[in-house]
């Protein structure tokens, strides 16, 4: 959504000169007076949580019908699960259109709602509930666990150490385990006697608690594992993909189908261990998609790699790298770009295919999409602006502007998207984006760069 794309009923939250808060739309005209300490708009319900002497309270923007402002504390719940509201150390659940839909009745120690499901303390007992107030588990400790999906890792009498597995008020296995680390793509990461293995949706064990680590399944239905001294990659079903043995200390999931293999040498002071870390990026063949290791290899960013290292020289690298390892763009020697000692002095953060490269405060950038990448400087900069005091460097390429600010880099079409997507509901922030964003435009027009 771009911001001409904003309808005029959109609301926002504005302040006063006493700086109370109230709502108004994008024309202009108050909906809500500005006399609360804090107004916060409800994106996803009709719902807006006003704040005042320290209690709270409710109004149904489509209705403008108002609570009165008595709650201790409020906890907005995730997409259509319930709100749970605090009223005289009792807790209560309101739906999104501010309808109190299970009374304030449950003990303090009730939880909030998780795809339907809550944990709530009722006379001194707990149980699982769903969102009518149906008991779907009674008597459970109150160390039980509600997962997503309406998955439930429930303890009896006080048993910190064992849960079985529920789906709502189905007992899916009575096997025991210890914990439940996880639940992503349909397999559980559980723990049993100090080994982890993994449960499929229905609470069948699929692969045993055999190993000493384990990630999660990512989204190809891969996990990496150590078993004993060795570290693999396994399939879904624990059939091993890749055995490195005992060549990395640590192995973890980036993102983008990409892992992280971390050697070290943990028995060295600690100065010592941080600089002889060495790390690679494989894929999920776990086939190493760079020819060397490198200093430092952090996550992936939006489909591309940054590498940083020491060369021979002993200057300090970045390099740029794509899936599947090619290298786009390296930056040799760091050490003349910055000041002596200022070790962190630069930062490379990458979207919608740009690098944005600072050193010491001075931002380029580069193409990655070009056939021959290469720096540019950014011409202009505005100071200290947006909910981080960040500055925002932008120039003229390619007969549009490209802005640079924070994690984020792009034309002046994606960053209006970004502005709109982030700060649409903090008008004072949005204001001041919408008003760079409106110049920049200008000038485009009468550069004739549209």
């Amino acid at each position: 959504m771009l911001i001409k794309d904003i309808p005029d009923t959109n609301l926002q939250v504005f302040s006063s000169k006493d700086l109370k808060k109230g709502i108004k739309d994008m024309k202009g005209n108050v909906l809500l007076s500005a006399i609360y300490d804090e107004v916060e708009i409800y994106n996803e319900s009709n719902l807006a949580c006003l704040y005042k002497d320290g209690a709270s309270g409710f109004i149904n923007l489509k209705t403008k019908e108002k609570t009165d402002i008595i709650f201790d504390s409020v906890t907005m719940g995730l997409e259509d699960d319930l709100i749970r509201i605090n009223h005289n150390k009792k807790i209560g659940y309101m739906n999104k259109d501010g309808k109190i839909v299970l009374p304030i009745k449950y003990g303090l120690n009730s939880e909030n709602f998780v795809d339907g499901i809550c944990l709530v303390e009722e006379n001194g007992k707990f149980n699982i509930i769903n969102k009518e107030g149906k008991i779907l588990i009674k008597d459970v400790s109150f160390c039980t666990s509600v997962l997503s999906k309406g998955y439930v890792a429930v303890r009896y009498n006080d048993d910190y150490e064992n849960f079985k597995l529920y789906k709502k008020d189905k007992l899916l296995s009575n096997k025991e385990y210890n914990e439940c680390c996880s639940f992503i793509n349909n397999r559980f990461s559980v723990r049993k006697d100090g080994l982890y293995g993994f449960l499929d949706e229905n609470g069948t064990e699929v692969i045993p608690c055999k190993y000493n680590k384990a990630s999660y399944f990512n989204e190809e239905g891969i996990a990496s594992v150590k078993y004993k001294e060795s570290t693999y990659l396994i399939d879904k079903f624990g059939y091993i993909i890749k055995d490195f043995k005992d060549e990395f200390s640590s192995f973890y999931y980036s993102c983008d189908g990409i892992w992280v293999g971390i050697k070290h040498d943990d028995r060295l002071p600690p100065a010592e261990e941080l600089h002889s870390r060495k790390s690679r990026y494989f894929n999920n063949k776990g086939e190493s998609i760079t020819e060397k290791s490198y200093d430092y290899c952090p996550n992936f960013q939006n489909g591309y790699g940054v590498l940083y290292s020491n060369n021979e020289n002993n200057e300090k690298e970045v390099t740029i790298i794509n899936k599947t390892g090619k290298v786009l763009f390296k930056i040799d020697d760091l050490n003349k770009l910055r000041p002596i000692g200022d070790y962190d002095a630069y930062s490379v953060s990458i979207k919608n295919n740009y690098a944005s490269i600072c050193i010491a405060n001075k931002r380029s950038f580069v193409n990655l999409l070009d056939d021959n990448p290469h720096a540019i400087k950014f011409e202009n900069v505005i100071l200290n602006i947006g909910s981080r005091d960040d500055d925002l460097f932008y120039t003229v390429y390619n007969d549009d502007y490209l802005l640079a600010t924070g994690c984020f880099i792009g034309n002046l079409k994606q960053f209006e998207e970004e502005v709109v997507a982030t700060h649409l509901h903090n008008k004072n922030y949005f204001d001041e984006y919408a008003k760079i964003i409106r110049e920049l435009k200008c000038s485009k027009k009468k550069s004739k760069m549209i």
